[in-house]
């Protein structure tokens, strides 16, 4: 994937922020020197955001269901 890990199960909420980020500074459009450079680093800088959109949606996800869990377990 975009982000660059290798399993969903080893992903923080965290660390996934801190790629993020360092993934869309160094890939910046804006950064560009060249129009051609440009559009690469913006189509970069999409992939990574939309990679950064689902896997935020699936952590949130992930983190609902063990709160369930819980609550779930908790009650006899």
């Amino acid at each position: 994937n975009e982000l660059g890990f290798n399993s969903f199960n080893e992903i923080t909420e965290v660390e996934a922020k801190k790629r993020y980020r360092k993934l869309m500074k160094a890939n910046h459009p804006d950064l560009a020197k060249t129009p051609e450079e440009h559009d690469k680093r913006e189509t970069k800088a999409k992939l990574i955001n939309e990679a950064y959109e689902k896997l935020n949606k699936l952590l949130q996800r992930k983190k609902f269901e063990a709160v369930e869990s819980n609550n779930g377990n908790n009650t006899t």
